[in-house]
């Protein structure tokens, strides 16, 4: 991929090693970087652990799996905000509530990688716990039909997405 400078893929959620996330400046250049993608929790169901209760619904997790999720979660929540205090981003403890300031941070986190690419999905601008698409299922979760909290001609005036936007835009462009 890289002798033919393919564009890669860095979710933030998978950037993970045994000591943690990565930091995104290892992210390689060609590469499209996010916080989350269509088929991953939102980051705000992430943080709430919303992605677990949907898989519990849809009948893809039983009891033993739901208590090592969430485990699993705790301990991804402590790494992200170690690595956001780290860079002086946020001062959070990972049983902080979910709100604009800690996805502004996140986001601005996942926007400093070396990656050429940054997107973010409408669904973390807006705070939205419900993700849109959920692998594996079909009629179990309501996959591309969820609406939007708000239309797209009001997202210029909200002012959680201009908080995250102006957290991005802090990162990006690099000149």
């Amino acid at each position: 991929m890289q002798a033919w400078r393919l564009q890669g893929y860095r979710v933030l959620m998978f950037e993970r090693d045994h000591a943690g996330f990565r930091p995104p400046e290892s992210y390689p250049v060609d590469a499209l970087a996010c916080v989350a993608t269509h088929d991953t929790a939102t980051l705000a169901g992430w943080w709430r652990e919303t992605d677990v209760d949907a898989r519990v619904a849809a009948g893809l997790f039983d009891a033993a799996d739901v208590e090592a999720a969430r485990r699993q979660r705790g301990v991804e929540r402590g790494e992200l905000v170690d690595l956001l205090r780290l860079r002086g981003l946020a001062d959070y403890r990972a049983s902080a509530p979910f709100g604009v300031d800690l996805a502004a941070a996140i986001h601005r986190l996942a926007a400093s990688s070396a990656s050429r690419l940054f997107v973010v999905q409408l669904e973390d601008l807006l705070q939205v716990a419900d993700q849109v698409n959920l692998p594996g299922t079909l009629d179990e979760h309501p996959n591309w039909r969820r609406r939007l909290p708000t239309a797209l001609d009001d997202l210029p005036g909200d002012t959680g997405v201009a908080t995250i936007i102006a957290a991005i835009k802090a990162e990006r462009p690099r000149r």
